[in-house]
């Protein structure tokens, strides 16, 4: 039977403490998580991303792919950029958006199979508001108190 380990010293057990401290607990992954998907519920977020899949795009092509407006667009694009999903960079007078991360294409991807297996049952929960009822669309027959 190997002897027991001899425990750390102080100034060894304070740098692992140190170290575990740093290490995001499950907690904290779920918060920034929540918002990651937050933001990727956002139907014209969405429809940013997806438009941006096939490579960089300005904003009057996003534009045009999306049917946003371009008020609208630059909002959701800004966000997408300060989220650090997209990244901007200017040619010209234009500045063209593009995916910062090959990941976001991959996760997107990965959505769309999993909605093909899926997709029936979520769109049937009715646990889950659809987004007219989420934004405080009244139920037919029921009046205001």
């Amino acid at each position: 039977m190997p002897a027991p380990a001899a425990p750390p010293s102080p100034a060894l057990a304070g740098h692992i403490r140190c170290q575990l401290s740093s290490v995001p607990g499950v907690a904290e992954v779920a918060s920034v998580g929540t918002k990651l998907f937050r933001g990727l519920a956002d139907r014209s977020r969405l429809a940013v991303l997806e438009a941006l899949r096939d490579g960089p795009l300005s904003v009057g092509r996003i534009v045009a792919r999306t049917g946003l407006t371009q008020s609208n667009a630059s909002m959701h694009l800004a966000c997408l950029t300060e989220c650090g999903l997209i990244a901007g960079a200017r040619r010209g007078r234009f500045v063209e958006y593009a995916i910062a991360d090959k990941r976001v294409i991959k996760l997107l991807g990965q959505a769309e199979e999993l909605l093909l297996q899926v997709g029936p049952l979520i769109d049937a929960c009715r646990r889950h508001r659809s987004p007219a009822r989420a934004r405080g669309a009244r139920r037919p027959g029921r009046k205001r108190r």
